[in-house]
């Protein structure tokens, strides 16, 4: 059964539904019953017979997914509506706590994003384990659009993840200008903001090397003889990587990593999910 509804093969479900297949059982590698394994592929038809047999519609994998939590990060809007008019828990978090608003952010489908702000209970600003709201996520990943939906749903651009980075930060690190164009105005204080170390985000716009973002600063009264210093700039382009190109982020530089770049994880922070990128490794 859990083979049947991972591939999408409807008619094969059911007839093993007829044989009385058990909707309960979960594989061994993720602890996915079908209901998730049908979810996780977008395989919709699917999903709505087996929500209709009586499926948990709130079940989870080792992980803590649940049917919507996958529905969300595929973007499927039809899928999203169905498990929630069926009665799906719409705040419920992995174990990261990441919610199925956090995942349609991640994947940045606005339409899913949109329609979850919609519903009663959902709020914008909702942490994840890291200290995370969903507009840090979408502003670091450059998704103007979801970041606009999240701002017009009254997200605050001036909330301070768990590393004290507020979605600032996270816009202006991987050089997407657009969105450091709209929080500017949004994140009251930003001038006498500074990370752990002391940089403020002139010596990151330098250390970027993005002539557009130092522009912005500059545009909105930022003194850019106040940051003379360039060391440890890298010489990278002023363009972020695309995300079809993009690993992953280091949770300690906040920068993107490319694909084939080594990318190390910490067993310890943040249930094994702390990202570092290699350089920051080496750097200690």
């Amino acid at each position: 059964m859990n083979i049947a509804a991972g591939k999408g093969y409807l008619k094969v479900a059911k007839l093993l539904l007829g044989k009385g297949a058990d909707l309960a059982v979960a594989e061994k590698t993720f602890g996915r019953t079908p209901l998730l394994l049908a979810a996780s592929q977008g395989h919709l038809e699917m999903v709505k017979l087996l929500v209709e047999k009586g499926a948990d519609i709130n079940i989870s994998d080792n992980d803590g997914r649940t049917p919507l939590l996958f529905a969300a990060a595929r973007g499927h809007l039809e899928m999203v509506r169905l498990l929630l008019e069926k009665g799906a828990s719409i705040n419920t978090g992995d174990k990261t706590w990441t919610t199925p608003l956090h995942a349609a952010c991640h994947s940045g489908n606005v339409e899913v994003v949109g329609f979850l702000l919609g519903q009663p209970g959902v709020h914008p600003d909702t942490l994840n384990l890291f200290g995370r709201p969903s507009l840090s996520d979408a502003a670091r990943r450059g998704q103007i659009d979801v970041v606009k939906a999240l701002i017009c749903n009254n997200a605050r651009a001036d909330i301070s993840d768990g590393l004290g980075l507020p979605p600032l930060f996270y816009a202006l690190r991987n050089g997407h200008g657009e969105v450091v164009q709209l929080l500017l105005p949004k994140t009251p204080g930003w001038k006498n903001w500074k990370d752990g170390l002391g940089r403020d985000f002139v010596w990151w716009a330098r250390h970027i090397r993005s002539p557009r973002v130092t522009q912005l600063l500059m545009d909105h009264g930022a003194d850019i003889e106040s940051c003379r210093s360039e060391d440890g700039a890298r010489d990278v382009s002023s363009d972020p990587p695309p995300l079809s190109k993009s690993r992953g982020f280091c949770d300690c530089c906040i920068g993107s990593v490319l694909q084939g770049t080594p990318l190390y994880f910490c067993s310890i922070c943040w249930a094994g999910q702390f990202c570092i990128c290699v350089e920051c490794f080496e750097g200690g």
